[in-house]
């Protein structure tokens, strides 16, 4: 790279990514553009959007997916949980059964 600026960024061209030359162990967050087709409608409506919150439909559409991929993670993570549970089993307070003979015990009953 040129310019030699302190706050330059150096591609280190081992790898794929970008660093910081202020802490070259930090990756700076870089974006990649995707096409995506959207109804006309639901375009106008998000520039819309985007323009009231003073950001892009770019950083709208990251949010919504942050969100969602963040749910996604939370809701795995309980369902692992939960399984795991389910696998150990809960004790709930009972006393165990002696043996089939005393839970088939119609005498002890009465």
């Amino acid at each position: 790279m040129s310019g030699g600026s302190p706050c330059a960024l150096a591609f280190d061209r081992a790898s794929t990514g970008t660093y910081d030359t202020r802490d070259p162990t930090q990756p700076v967050d870089v974006k990649q553009n995707i096409t995506v087709s959207l109804p006309r409608e639901l375009v106008r409506r998000a520039r819309a959007l985007a323009a009231r919150r003073r950001t892009s439909v770019s950083a709208l559409v990251a949010a919504e997916l942050e969100r969602r991929l963040g749910e996604e993670r939370a809701w795995r993570q309980s369902r692992r949980k939960a399984l795991a549970l389910l696998r150990q089993g809960l004790h709930l307070g009972g006393r165990g059964i002696e043996s089939r003979d005393a839970l088939h015990d119609r005498l002890g009953l009465r």
